[in-house]
């Protein structure tokens, strides 16, 4: 059996968590607006606000404990926050790569990337240089 060489470690960029900032915090403002309009109870607001705080939290706390993982055999994906999650697909029965890029991504320089295989796929998702772990991916891959 070959020894198994760690090649890439990477995660979701950054860049994608002024979004997520941004929506969670235009939710906290509307809820803490309404209550000073009156046009919300201070328990609405309250449940605006902390809505806001979620929406903004998840995404970074999930970005941060996301971990992609390409070596010498595979190309993993670790993550999740409370529940932990795994997906690899062995790169001999990889088939398929497939990039895809929102404009807001394109405007951002990122990109997802999902490799598909014979048994599965996994998507690595918010990547800073998508086209070039695409194109180390097919070359281990052959």
């Amino acid at each position: 059996m070959a020894t198994e060489i760690k090649l890439l470690v990477a995660a979701p960029s950054a860049k994608n968590w002024p979004l997520a900032l941004a929506g969670g915090g235009l939710v906290v403002l509307t809820g803490f607006a309404g209550f000073a309009l009156q046009a919300l109870s201070m328990n609405q607001s309250l449940l605006a606000a902390a809505a806001g705080v979620a929406l903004t939290a998840y995404p970074v706390l999930s970005a941060a404990n996301t971990t992609y993982l390409v070596t010498s055999l595979r190309v993993s994906a670790r993550s999740g926050i409370l529940v932990k999650s795994e997906a690899s697909v062995l790169l001999e029965t990889v088939r398929e790569l497939r990039l895809k890029r929102s404009p807001v991504q394109r405007a951002l320089g990122l990109g997802d990337l999902e490799v598909v295989g014979s048994g599965g796929s996994v998507l690595l998702a918010g990547l800073e240089d998508a086209e070039a772990t695409r194109e180390r991916i097919l070359s281990l891959a052959e």
